[in-house]
């Protein structure tokens, strides 16, 4: 049954209101966090700057100015080496795959680590060779011979709609959002081999309803974009459905597999059949058969009763019974009870969910929802006295210590599962902060726009280098395939890659649990990671827990609590 969404409980709003004191050090406009759509993507930290990043010191020498004022001319005009101009003209279409250029000299005179990679980032491609001569021109839809568009649309941290200008405006009335992706674009330009063509960034808007989605997405193509990152499904498919390429928010993995959205339909994040996939796993080898003993009081101790709450509704989600026939699958698990919302703010559904389980003496909930119903059901939850143990599968920004400071206090202490994203570092230490210093060491960047959209514009410029000059849709397709998977050593690192049946980034896992008195430097209450924040692949879980609100850290390298 769908329930209208009322407003937001006083407790909600209070927590709302608690995020939009939060300092600038969480950087990532934790002031909007409450009114996000979907709160699937990177709020995030940005990751840790790797080792071998002295080329993008912020306090860059005199003699490397020239350097960088050179490379921001360089992605004024179109990049080193592109054609100089203005519009690009209009696209043939193409299906060919093309191979990049033999190795040469490097692409943009430098390239970092070993093996070489062409940018800083952990998640960049390989080192590519200088070009020169014709790229073939418009090689496929949206692409045009000296130009690429990217659009971009997150509900924290997005640029103003239309295109990110190229330089500062006169009256010196930028945004710091709209200025961070002046200065990103500066970079990817100059760090990327681009094949000639200049990489320009739109702005798209937001939409609700699906068929408000599919016309953004209509709009974005005869605007002449072939690439964005995008929250919601709608907007997604419709656009690779005209013949573009998606980073998308986290879907179901069936999203993805579907005919009618390859090529084209990628995501950074893990999707979630993924990731009920590892919590299938970790709950048949660390929690099944054992006794609640994360639980409250009242519970704890009592043999483990599972339950999960999932939501599914117009702009996302997925159904518990995915994970239901996974437990299944998995070891022959069975749950308690499995409930489905159908609305991104669903509070009576919510609380007679948690009616439901509470006197079906379920002892451990598994969260699958957004923010506003985890309040709801965590709010209703602290009505009845009841404090089960609260599990999550990295699910819509849930893993987050800006999140978690939401949670009611003696909810949270409940709450541990698994995180696929990197372990939080301080902003200065990420590749975003240290890439737009690079280019404008006067500055900082936004940190809703660093927080929400590095990762996918990497991945989108990997594809771009990596398809070659012949670029389309099924060469960029391709062309993220073929870099296949990297275990970065960084102990922060994500690993992860693409391939065959596999078009998310996210490949392993990590273990935390909430500890309140935690303290990183942007606050009070944190996620510590166990195994200090070892990361798991499938299969590699085994059945020891002993570290679950005992030890963990809460960046890499950190005391153990």
């Amino acid at each position: 049954m769908t329930i209208a969404a009322p407003t937001p409980s006083r407790r909600v709003e209070r927590r709302a209101n608690a995020l939009r004191r939060v300092g600038p050090v969480t950087y990532l406009v934790a002031s909007l966090v409450v009114a996000v759509l979907f709160l699937p993507s990177a709020l995030r930290p940005p990751p840790e700057q790797t080792n071998d990043s002295s080329a993008l010191n912020p306090n860059a020498r005199a003699d490397q100015q020239g350097e960088i004022l050179q490379s921001v001319r360089q992605a004024s005009g179109g990049g080193a080496g592109a054609a100089q101009g203005g519009e690009g003209v209009a696209p043939v279409e193409t299906t060919t795959t093309t191979t990049p250029p033999a190795a040469g000299p490097d692409a943009k005179g430098r390239c970092f680590g070993n093996p070489r990679r062409q940018t800083q980032s952990v998640y960049s491609a390989p080192c590519a060779a200088a070009f020169s001569g014709n790229n073939g021109g418009a090689t496929g839809h949206n692409v045009f011979p000296n130009e690429v568009r990217l659009g971009l649309w997150h509900s924290v941290g997005a640029p103003s709609a239309g295109r990110v200008a190229d330089a500062p405006p006169a009256g010196g009335s930028e945004t710091a959002v709209n200025r961070t992706f002046r200065v990103l674009m500066a970079h990817f330009n100059q760090r990327y081999q681009t094949y000639g063509r200049h990489v320009a960034l739109y702005g798209l808007s937001g939409k609700d309803t699906i068929q408000d989605q599919q016309a953004e997405a209509v709009k974005a193509d005869t605007d002449g974009i072939f690439g964005a990152y995008y929250l919601w499904q709608g907007f997604c498919e419709e656009f690779v459905r005209r013949g573009n390429v998606m980073m998308c928010n986290p879907l179901g993995h069936e999203v993805y597999t579907n005919p009618k959205n390859r090529p084209g339909m990628f995501s950074f994040m893990m999707d979630r059949t993924q990731a009920m996939g590892y919590g299938a796993e970790w709950v048949c080898k660390r929690l099944l058969g054992r006794n609640a003993k994360y639980a409250g009081a009242a519970l704890k101790g009592d043999p483990r009763q599972i339950g999960i709450i999932a939501e599914r509704h117009a702009k996302g989600g997925i159904a518990p019974s995915v994970f239901t026939n996974l437990l299944k699958q998995e070891c022959g698990g069975t749950l308690v009870d499995a409930v489905e919302l159908d609305a991104e703010q669903a509070p009576d559904q919510a609380a007679k969910a948690i009616a439901k389980f509470s006197s079906e003496g379920i002892t451990t909930i598994i969260m699958e929802t957004v923010l506003y119903n985890t309040l709801y059901l965590m709010n209703q939850a602290e009505a009845l006295n009841y404090q089960p143990e609260w599990v999550q599968f990295s699910a819509n920004g849930l893993d987050f210590n800006v999140i978690g400071r939401t949670f009611p206090p003696n909810q949270a202490i409940h709450t541990f599962g698994l995180s696929a994203w990197e372990i939080p570092r301080l902003y200065p230490e990420s590749e975003c902060y240290q890439a737009y210093r690079s280019i404008d060491p006067a500055n900082e960047p936004d940190g809703g726009a660093c927080g929400n959209f590095w990762h996918p514009l990497v991945m989108l410029m990997n594809g771009i280098q990596e398809a070659g000059p012949k670029l389309n849709q099924a060469s960029f397709d391709a062309a993220l395939s073929r870099l296949g998977r990297r275990y970065p050593p960084e102990p922060w690192a994500i690993g992860g890659g693409y391939g065959p049946d596999d078009y998310t980034y996210m490949d392993n896992i990590s273990e935390l649990w909430w500890d309140p008195n935690a303290a990183p430097p942007e606050g009070k209450g944190a996620y510590r990671w166990t195994r200090g924040g070892a990361r798991y692949k499938r299969g590699e879980f085994d059945g020891d827990d002993s570290q679950l609100f005992t030890k963990g850290v809460v960046n890499p390298g950190g005391p153990e609590s």
